[in-house]
């Protein structure tokens, strides 16, 4: 990490965030999530987004907001421990499960961490069999505030509990908002049933074993019965403790399984994607048709990426209007109702959100039509709810500073994934590079 992090570093991971927003879904019914997020100057793609990280003036502007919203100062705490509860099953409650017990949790917890926060290093040491300290310490130059300590203890609390262990109150020696340089936690917590059943089980097979040696040398008469008893009760236990142990190890599989598929199908969106950038910066490199040009990025986007619909719209050479120029995944219909549309350039009050992404140079992401916090118009409302559109992406073609197009994608209602800050940072980057190879051939003006 390095040393010279400043309140615009970006240090949190968007899962801690989407945490609270599941919290306040499941608790506080009557909070608005949507205005909540508009307060805290924070898009509902990037808290969705897993690769996306916020600042400390991010999170600290969500704390107060929420706060405000909840009327509950002890929130962050609540949002720690809730990734205990079942409702706020996800990528960390299944990671955690996964783990098969909290020991194993403790043993790679600085290095799991990292996923989460780039704020301050994670330390454990045991303590005993049922206790351990974590130590955390910022980094040089991170200014964390005392809700996020409380936050932190929460989701200690919450690793114990995730395996419904009984956990004692945390202790906190040691605590950065009281002068000192480090948080030290020291969490403890009752020995599970199963553990106990696991000694007693040794325990038995050990007394069993000395005390049969004792009668085969001395009760021989009695000691075939006695062995052939003790043994069988011994079988019996062993069997109860396995049939425990099977069940523990089942579910902790159950969980890892999901974590696998989660990571695979990670992979294959990673994969597509370098494919994709690959491909079409082989399409721009070597044709020189315009027209080629954008069919063949229109077919790559169709075969890479899990959109349903997607739509180029390029500017006539006098700048009147946009107009479409390639496009998949539209009936007849549909593709007939945006031909017989007009996307004019030359009105100075034009609500078409389309023109409005290509006037202002800026990308928009819609994930809910009814909900849009962009500027959507009526007549925009109006033919994308024809289109059945329930999600979308607006990019703008650009090179040079000028806006030459509008790249757009889209998901028809019911259908599909969130959209997130990743999508729409690929398909910049991609409009980005057809600006350049448009006007490097000269195909538009």
């Amino acid at each position: 990490m390095r040393s010279d992090c400043s309140d615009d570093a970006p240090l949190y991971n968007s899962r801690i965030i989407e945490n609270y927003i599941k919290l306040i879904r499941l608790r506080y019914p009557e909070v608005d999530v949507a205005e909540l997020l508009h307060a805290a100057q924070m898009k509902i793609y990037d808290v969705e987004d897993t690769g996306h990280w916020f600042t400390q003036q991010d999170v600290d502007l969500f704390h107060r907001e929420v706060v405000r919203a909840t009327q509950n100062e002890n929130i962050a705490r609540e949002a720690g421990r809730f990734i205990a509860s079942p409702q706020a099953m996800g990528f960390t409650r299944r990671h955690i499960l996964a783990m098969i017990n909290s020991n194993n949790v403790w043993r790679v917890l600085g290095a799991a961490v990292q996923n989460y926060t780039r704020s301050s290093k994670f330390e454990t040491r045991y303590l005993d069999d049922n206790s351990v300290e974590v130590t955390v310490t910022p980094y040089p130059g991170v200014a964390e505030k005392k809700f996020q300590c409380e936050n932190r203890m929460g989701y200690l609390e919450a690793i114990v509990t995730s395996f419904s262990y009984k956990l004692h109150p945390i202790a906190h020696p040691q605590c950065l908002f009281e002068g000192d340089s480090c948080c030290k936690y020291i969490v403890t917590w009752d020995t599970p049933p199963l553990d106990r059943w696991v000694k007693l089980r040794n325990f038995a097979f050990t007394l069993v074993l000395l005390l049969n040696g004792f009668l085969l040398f001395n009760y021989f008469s009695v000691s075939s019965v006695i062995v052939f008893a003790s043994m069988s009760v011994l079988f019996l236990i062993a069997m109860v403790i396995e049939n425990k142990k099977e069940q523990s190890f089942n579910g902790a599989i159950d969980h890892s399984r999901v974590l696998i598929d989660d990571l695979l199908a990670r992979s294959s969106v990673t994969y597509n994607h370098a494919v994709l950038v690959s491909e079409i910066g082989e399409v721009l490199s070597t044709l020189s048709d315009p027209t080629e040009i954008l069919n063949n990025v229109i077919h790559t986007l169709q075969k890479r990426l899990d959109y349903d619909r997607g739509l180029i719209l390029l500017a006539t050479r006098d700048k009147s209007k946009l107009e479409i120029k390639a496009g998949y995944g539209y009936s007849m219909e549909h593709f007939g109702l945006l031909k017989e549309l007009s996307f004019p350039l030359n009105q100075p009050d034009t609500k078409w959100t389309f023109v409005v992404s290509y006037q202002t140079q800026e990308p928009l992401l819609v994930n809910d039509l009814d909900k849009a916090e962009g500027p959507l118009s009526d007549r925009t409302l109006a033919i994308a709810r024809k289109l059945g559109i329930k999600s979308f992406i607006c990019c703008p073609i650009v090179c040079d500073d000028r806006a030459l197009g509008i790249l757009l994608v889209d998901n028809v209602r019911g259908k599909k994934r969130s959209l997130i800050k990743s999508d729409m940072s690929l398909l910049m980057g991609i409009a980005s590079a057809m600006g350049v190879s448009l006007r490097r051939i000269r195909g538009v003006s």
